[in-house]
């Protein structure tokens, strides 16, 4: 799903609001929250697409709870999406994979 809008129309909103459904049915480790810039993570109560994925720089990292939360999350919501941009979107795709821990040919493992 794309939620898209204009800056101040309440995406961030949105979010938060399914994180608290998530969380109201016991099920928050199914969810993971993510921006590619850390201001709009901490807004979110997220982290950054880069540090969870571990694709910080051009060097890879050891893995870190971020993968862990791949592994157990069943939907991930990354905000500000857009400014990703196509070769970051192809980058977090392979990262996610690895960080599901599976050999899927599914986008985002």
């Amino acid at each position: 799903m794309y939620l898209g809008g204009s800056g101040g129309c309440g995406k961030t909103q949105v979010i938060k609001a399914i994180k608290a459904l998530f969380e109201v049915f016991g099920k928050s480790d199914w969810l993971v929250t993510a921006a590619v810039v850390g201001t709009a993570a901490s807004l979110i109560g997220g982290s950054t697409v880069a540090s969870l994925t571990n694709s910080r720089g051009r060097t890879a990292k050891k893995p870190t709870t971020g993968n862990q939360r791949l592994a157990a999350c069943k939907f991930l919501i990354v905000d500000e999406v857009s400014t990703l941009g196509q070769d970051g979107l192809a980058r977090q795709d392979v990262a996610m994979r690895k960080g599901r821990g599976k050999s899927s040919d599914l986008p985002f493992g």
